[in-house]
């Protein structure tokens, strides 16, 4: 786990695996059957040695050292996040996965996993049942032992981080030195912060989601070295703060937040959609208050603007990064731009506005636009003239399309114009 990094701590989960195991070959050898224990981000906690049940799946699951995402989205749709007792899921044979029980790790109601037994043939009674449930049981209480134990050391590092994206200036200054007295972070030249934010999804628990994102944030950070990042969880949102020796790559941070992303659709039934921004990468820890701003801004105009994905990265959002500056109550574009106003309200289908927005990106390459909106140049020059008409500006101006083309684009992130059709 991500905050177990001291010694004390290290030795502390390798007693907790030595018992995890216990109990799983223990259950094994009572039923003559090989188990499998996960955490609930479906990795691999313990497994039994085969007793010729083995299947595809969980040959797989042994070299990976975690489930197949499709295997996950396959046993999460059982609903297996939400159960109390053992449940049966049925074969899968395009994913290579014969029938099997899986029951719920739970303690003091909170999930820490799932134990798995392959079941091809039903065979499986009550008693048997009695005794899975009961491994079950004593590894939730290993696991919530150790959760307890960690949890020091989790919150005092999300009090740093908390710091760090302090607005106050000598609240921050303090987190910094904090971390480095403490080695919280070993390479915490370069930083960059990655932020993920669940859509909300009625009838799932606030719990599902924290176990989600925080599992998601563990598994993305496997590709750095130890004690590399810092992360804290929110409602339905992760900040997870990535650190680096030397210059921090941006391929490194966006290959993070694509494995964030995988990861969360992978572990949350029904899929819902999570939206992430990226901050820019900066020298010394004092940019992360930077970053995570940025970030949360990549995210505002992930939901506004359709032309961006799920993953917005704040280095390529262009004048987008420069309007998102603005204060939220300034983007009601059309409330101080009459030319804009006069054009929308002429403007029945969109057409005129969607074309002069296009012309503007294009830098009034006539070409370039023609083919963007598969019209023909003396369509083009029609709807042009029409749009120069109604808004009352004249775009041989330099001046007029300033105004015009960042008119439009605070208008969408302000969300007074439908999302743009065009390539911007």
């Amino acid at each position: 786990m991500l905050l177990t990094q001291n010694p004390i701590a290290r030795e502390k989960d390798a007693v907790d695996e030595d018992a995890l195991q216990r109990i799983v070959d223990s259950l094994a050898s009572r039923l003559s059957r090989s188990v499998a224990l996960d955490d609930p981000g479906m990795r691999l906690l313990a497994a039994s040695r085969h007793f010729g049940d083995e299947d595809q799946a969980r040959l797989l699951s042994l070299v990976q050292r975690e489930m197949p995402a499709e295997n996950s989205r396959f046993a999460l749709s059982h609903g297996i996040s939400s159960s109390t007792r053992a449940q049966s899921i049925g074969p899968s044979p395009e994913l290579g996965a014969s029938a099997r029980v899986c029951v719920p790790v739970r303690c003091y109601g909170a999930l820490f996993g799932y134990l798995w037994l392959i079941d091809p043939d039903a065979t499986l009674n009550d008693a048997d049942l009695a005794f899975a449930e009961k491994a079950a049981h004593d590894a939730g209480l290993v696991l919530y032992r150790r959760v307890l134990h960690n949890e020091r050391a989790r919150e005092r590092e999300e009090m740093h981080l908390r710091r760090l994206l302090s607005a106050d200036t000598e609240l921050r200054a303090q987190a910094c030195v904090e971390v480095d007295d403490e080695r919280a972070l070993t390479t915490p030249n370069f930083c960059a912060v990655v932020v993920a934010e669940v859509e909300t999804s009625h009838g799932l628990a606030a719990h599902v989601f924290e176990m989600a994102l925080r599992g998601a944030a563990e598994n993305a950070v496997r590709v750095l070295p130890p004690r590399s990042s810092i992360h804290l969880i929110e409602g339905r949102q992760l900040v997870l703060l990535v650190t680096g020796a030397v210059a921090l790559k941006k391929d490194i941070v966006l290959d993070i937040a694509q494995r964030v992303a995988d990861r969360v659709q992978q572990m949350l039934p029904a899929g819902p959609a999570v939206k992430i921004g990226i901050g820019s990468v900066g020298p010394h820890l004092t940019h992360a208050v930077s970053s995570v701003n940025e970030a949360q801004q990549a995210i505002r105009a992930s939901r506004v603007l359709s032309t961006f994905g799920s993953i917005v990265d704040w280095d390529e959002l262009g004048i987008y990064g420069l309007l998102l500056r603005l204060a939220p109550q300034e983007f009601v574009a059309t409330d101080y731009l009459p030319a804009l106003v006069r054009l929308r309200d002429g403007d029945r289908h969109g057409k005129l506005l969607e074309t002069i927005e296009t012309y503007l990106d294009k830098a009034g390459d006539v070409a370039r636009t023609s083919d963007a909106l598969h019209i023909h140049r003396t369509t083009l020059y029609y709807r042009l003239s029409k749009a120069e008409e109604l808004a009352g500006v004249s775009l041989d101006s330099g001046e007029d399309r300033l105004m015009m083309h960042l008119g439009i684009k605070l208008a969408r992130l302000s969300g007074a114009l439908d999302t743009p059709t065009g390539t911007s």
